[in-house]
């Protein structure tokens, strides 16, 4: 390769290279959508591995498998169910549609 060619070749691997590195930068998780939706990251288990979200709000996300966990809110204690895979609808301030979640609630 001449030095014109390699010149090109360089000049390509350092736009792709900055675009690989651009791209990972602005990519985002299912907590920043969350939060991104005035949402609270708490809302959605930990431990997501994947997850989609299509431009009218529909997500779904992936756990490594099902998980359950304990919420205390004002002194009560709420049991949550997570399925390995969960979906709803993500609105400003809303998540809704919810589907493959439970949960169990204290009563006194």
């Amino acid at each position: 390769m001449d030095d014109e060619g390699s010149e090109a070749a360089a000049r390509l691997l350092a736009v792709v290279l900055g675009a690989t590195i651009l791209h990972a930068a602005s990519a985002t998780t299912v907590y920043d959508v969350l939060q991104q939706n005035n949402l609270p990251q708490g809302l959605v288990s930990q431990g997501v591995q994947s997850y989609t979200l299509q431009p009218e709000g529909h997500l779904e996300a992936t756990l490594f498998g099902q998980c359950d966990f304990f919420v205390t809110i004002a002194g009560k204690q709420f049991k949550f169910w997570f399925d390995a895979t969960f979906v709803g609808i993500v609105q400003p301030g809303s998540l809704h549609e919810v589907y493959s979640v439970s949960f169990q609630a204290e009563f006194t």
